[in-house]
């Protein structure tokens, strides 16, 4: 119980230090609109070890059931990203977006519903985020 209180408090801190990176770049960063044509959506697909084999759990009346779901030693997982080229004072800058918790096609549709991205970028630093508030809306 301690230590989930602190653990929700780090999750909280996280999230405020992040919004507080993003006002920043909007204010004070360069706005790069792009059309979502230019985007690719790239999906990455990795295994890894089932973590529900190595639970001990109590018996229960569902076990059958969750054996046949649980079988499989690995489990296969999908990330999805946005990236891009652009042109930033006539120089090419690749920028790839955080992975996105999302299915590819549903992804894509999204995007081209949208017709424009927007980044904001800082020169500076050359530190960037996508806009994408638009996905879970």
């Amino acid at each position: 119980m301690f230590f989930k209180y602190f653990e929700r408090k780090h999750f909280k801190r996280q999230k405020e230090k992040e919004r507080q990176f993003k006002n920043i770049l909007k204010t004070q960063g360069i706005k790069i609109t792009i059309n979502s044509d230019k985007c690719t959506v790239v999906t990455k697909k990795y295994t890894i070890p089932n973590p529900y084999l190595k639970k001990v759990s109590r018996p229960s009346m569902m076990d059958h059931l969750t054996d046949r779901i649980n079988y499989d030693e690995y489990i296969e997982v999908k990330e999805c990203y946005i990236e891009c080229d652009v042109e930033v004072d006539k120089v090419e800058k690749y920028f790839k977006s955080k992975t996105i918790k999302m299915d590819t096609k549903t992804l894509e549709i999204k995007l081209y519903l949208e017709k424009e991205i927007t980044i904001y970028y800082n020169n500076t630093t050359e530190e960037y985020f996508f806009d994408l508030d638009f996905l879970y809306s």
